[in-house]
């Protein structure tokens, strides 16, 4: 696949590989150039290259050139053939702009284009010119307001251990808030089999009081493990216990200071 840039003349050398001998080239033969071209989702057309394939010297390396009209398509595709020769074939890709285009692009190029009325898919005409002139505004007030970027004088800063303890804040439980909390039970009598088909109690302790009766729910989930649902009421200290019993399982207690 050749890129290249469409409606440009093109000059195309190209080496004839011996039919017989692939490790060699043939000279003193006329290949003959069959062509087609297509456009978008057309189907392939014949073309007519109109410069004659001729040998440069006596190398077996052949030269023709593509001028811009046959150049003007989407793709095009250049077989050439001949007895005593192996059979080439050429595919170009042709873009409207190539790299060196955009060399000659300048940023004032580029901002009065985004000016210009939308194509297909485009955002609104302006749109872009006026989000950059935006988020320039927004910056000069963030830095007013939050200090000067580039010092970091009076900037707002934060440490690790305020990203720690945020960290450890989201994963809290909060005070007097509901939530669910999943727990696991173990059969009494080795400790380690799961307990399953239990009737589950629960028990809160808050702080320095005394224990009393949860007003959540506890379901069982599957293979001992039990859902708590629990409420507002239930999570209502600074320090927390809850204790979860049943009659053939052991005691499972969770301690844990709430957040605010």
């Amino acid at each position: 696949m050749i890129y290249a840039k469409k409606g440009t003349e093109y000059f195309l050398a190209l080496p004839a590989i011996d039919a017989t001998s692939p490790a060699s080239y043939n000279s003193g033969i006329t290949p003959v150039a069959d062509a087609y071209s297509k456009d978008g989702a057309g189907i392939w057309a014949a073309l007519v290259i109109t410069d004659p394939v001729t040998e440069i010297g006596s190398s077996g390396v052949y030269e023709v050139t593509i001028s811009a009209s046959e150049m003007n398509h989407d793709k095009v595709l250049v077989k050439f053939a001949v007895a005593g020769m192996a059979d080439d074939a050429y595919i170009f890709d042709l873009q409207d702009k190539t790299v060196d285009d955009l060399n000659d692009i300048t940023a004032q190029d580029t901002r009065d284009a985004m000016q210009l009325a939308p194509t297909v898919d485009s955002p609104a005409a302006g749109s872009v010119d006026l989000s950059l002139d935006n988020i320039e505004a927004d910056s000069n007030e963030l830095q007013l307001n939050q200090g000067d970027w580039a010092t970091a004088v009076d900037f707002a800063t934060e440490t690790k251990q305020d990203q720690g303890l945020a960290l450890m804040d989201d994963l809290a439980i909060r005070k007097n808030t509901s939530g669910i909390l999943h727990i696991e039970m173990v059969l009494e009598a080795d400790h380690v089999t799961p307990a399953v088909g239990l009737t589950v109690t629960a028990q809160r302790l808050f702080d320095n009081g005394s224990y009393a009766a949860v007003v959540g729910t506890i379901n069982e989930v599957s293979n001992g493990t039990y859902r708590f649902n629990y409420v507002a009421a239930d999570s209502n200290g600074d320090t927390v216990t809850w204790k979860f019993s049943s009659a053939t399982a052991d005691d499972t207690k969770i301690t844990f200071m709430t957040v605010e």
